[in-house]
Formats: C-alpha cells, structure tokens, sequence
C-alpha cells in the first residue's frame, strides 16, 4: 500500500506543480503518519488528497491550496523536515531536465543577440577544489578559473541538493554569470550581477521555460527553503539594487547589460549606487509579469522568517481591502489558516490589518536598497503575478 501511495503521490507532485521545494521529506512524513495512524481513515484521507491533486492537473492553485489546508500541512509541522538524497532514477530525470532547460537558454540568448559557449554542466559529489567545502547549491566556473585551478568551465551542481525544478531555477541563475563571462577579461562578478541573476535569471528566464506563476512559486519555495543559509540573504539586498533596472524599462535594461559585459555592468552598478536613478520612476508597460514578479520577489520575501507555507502560498491572493472570509475562499484556506498565514504575513511591507477585519494590501510606496536609493511604484501597478 505505502509503495503505490508513495508512487502515485511522486508523481502527483512532480508532472503538475512543485510543493514545498521537495517531496521527498514530504514522503517520509507520510510514511510515519501511516505507520502512526494504522487506521483506514488515515489512509483513505491521505489517499484522498493525492487523487483531488492528480484531477487538477492544470489547475496548480487549487491543487497546491487543497494539499495545504489539510492533512499534508499537519503532517509538515508536526515532523522535522529532513533532507533525504534524491533516488537514482529520479536524479537522472532532474539531470536530463537541466540539459534541456540549458539547451532553451543558450536559443534564447542567440535570439537577442548574445553568442557564446555552450556551458557543460557537471554533477558532483563535491565541488573542485578550493570550493569543495562550499555550501552552495551550484557554482559556475570560466576560463580565469581553469586557468589558476585547472577547473574545467561549466556550471557545477552538487548530485545531494539537485531538486525538480528548483536545480533549473539555480541554472537560470548561473547562466547570467556564464554569459557575462564570455568576455574573459578577468574581471568578477558584482552585487548588481548577482541582482540581474535573480530578477532576469530567476524570475524572467525560469517563466519562459514553465510559466510566471510557477517562477513566483518556485522562487518563493527556493527563498524560504535557504532562509537560514549564512550569506544568502545578500541576495535580496543585490535583487533590490537591480529592481529600478525593471522598473525603468521591463527586462530591456538587462539585456542591453548582458549583450554589453561588464563594464557596461559597472557604469549601471556605479549609478545605482551614487542615486543618479530618479526618485519616480515610471514605466512604459512592457513585460508587466515580470516588473510584478520582480517586485513580489524584492518586497513581501523581504521577510523569510515566516514558518508555514500557508503564509507563501496566501500571497498569491492577497489583493486591496480583501476580507479574511474572501481570502479564505479564493486560497482554499480555512479561516484558522488564513489567520494565522496573515499574522506570520503581518511583518512584510505590503500587509495591514485594518480595525474592521480587512487585509489592506500596500504596495511598498518607498523600499529602501542597500545604497539607501529609494524609488516609487507606479500606484496601477500590482506586485502579484496574479490575483484572483
């Protein structure tokens, strides 16, 4: 019985949607609860949820909100969350989804002008030296590396943290670095690249490999599963130092980056920081899912503390003066976990609770970046991908 269920419950969750970064600690949980439970109503009720997700396929929201409100949360706070290394068979599939989504990326940069290497891709049980006791997820390596190090260039992905979905976001990420290094002119990466690598790279390049809201999702589940990684959140201070990039111009400003190299890159990273960016931005419309991605991601995740998932996943329905009864409505939420989704929310900069029980949805007027720049959103644009 537990065979199947897993069976069936892996592939529920990896052909439709990605739930909690990993099903694997998931399973596990699952598997405890059945051999807890020994009781038909526990696995009929499991059983359940796994045939309403499999019959939603194309409708990842309902899906994910149905999983959420019930036993599967349960069972995900009441465990600890261990990793457990991937199987096999399931990380050759995640490697062979790497390559393709690679293949997408270096047709995409051809498109708009940007000619380069193809980068190989290298799955290791550690990573070459001297960063075999780094920490990352991925690292990429050019030719100033092979050089002094005798590494051979490509993008590096540690086998024991490669993920559905997840390892293709890390390598829209290291792409960037691989097309800014294709000058090889000795010269390193920058704050303000590793901010094009999270709002273009990320959010830009992930959705047009899936779509914008799994790129929101992904990226979410991604923030939250690394919160307590030392340095990472370095990150969300390089993302806020791009985003005026998006704001003045969609995903043109970074592409007129990547096609001119990093000195092109300084001259941009110089301005951000010496506030020569006006203080009202405006934008002209263009790629307005990604400028609401790119806010999303620089705003509400400012804040990673937040312990559920309920919290992650209500941000996709949180819209000006929404009741607590109509967010529990459109998220599939019970009005207990909406409450408490808010309360862990409450912290952010876009969230308020007014006196008469209503969410009022703030759109971040002023956000503050690490060169203390600050900027104003346009009042019509939303930071959501999408609301309902």
């Amino acid at each position: 019985m537990q065979k199947s269920f897993e069976h069936y419950l892996r592939a529920a969750f990896y052909r439709n949607f990605v739930s909690f970064g990993d099903i694997n600690p998931l399973i596990k949980h699952i598997q405890v609860f059945l051999d807890q439970e020994q009781s038909s109503n526990g696995i009929r009720s499991l059983a359940s949820l796994v045939v309403e997700a499999s019959k939603n396929r194309g409708d990842t929201e309902k899906a994910i909100a149905n999983l959420l409100n019930r036993t599967l949360l349960q069972i995900a706070e009441q465990l600890s969350i261990q990793e457990i290394q991937s199987d096999v068979e399931q990380s050759l599939e995640i490697e062979k989804e790497t390559i393709r989504a690679r293949d997408f990326l270096a047709m995409h940069f051809s498109s708009i002008g940007i000619r380069h290497e193809l980068p190989e891709i290298f799955f290791v049980e550690n990573f070459p030296a001297p960063l075999e006791k780094s920490g990352h997820v991925a690292i990429t390596f050019d030719k100033s590396d092979e050089r002094e190090f005798g590494i051979t260039p490509g993008i590096y992905f540690r086998k024991n943290s490669t993920r559905p979905y997840l390892s293709v976001l890390t390598l829209c990420h290291e792409y960037i670095h691989v097309v800014l290094n294709r000058f090889d002119d000795g010269s390193i990466g920058t704050p303000l690249e590793e901010g094009i690598a999270v709002l273009y790279g990320e959010l830009y390049l992930f959705s047009k490999l899936f779509d914008s809201n799994l790129s929101l999702t992904a990226y979410s589940f991604n923030r939250i599963a690394t919160r307590n990684i030392k340095g990472l959140d370095a990150y969300l201070d390089y993302a806020r130092l791009a985003l005026p990039l998006a704001l003045s111009g969609g995903t043109r400003p970074f592409e007129e980056i990547l096609l001119s190299g990093r000195e092109r890159l300084g001259q941009s990273e110089a301005n951000l920081w010496a506030n020569h960016f006006p203080h009202q931005l405006t934008y002209d419309g263009n790629d307005d899912s990604f400028v609401r991605s790119a806010i999303f991601a620089t705003s509400v995740l400012g804040k990673t503390n937040f312990s559920t998932p309920e919290a992650c996943w209500l941000m996709n329905f949180i819209k000006p003066e929404i009741s607590f009864e109509e967010l529990s409505a459109h998220s599939g939420l019970s009005m207990e976990g909406t409450k408490r989704a808010v309360d862990a929310l409450s912290g952010t900069p876009r969230l308020v609770i007014s006196n008469d029980e209503k969410v009022v949805h703030s759109i971040c007027k002023q956000v503050s970046h690490p060169s203390q720049l600050r900027f104003q959103i346009p009042e019509d644009l939303s930071p959501l991908g999408s609301t309902r």
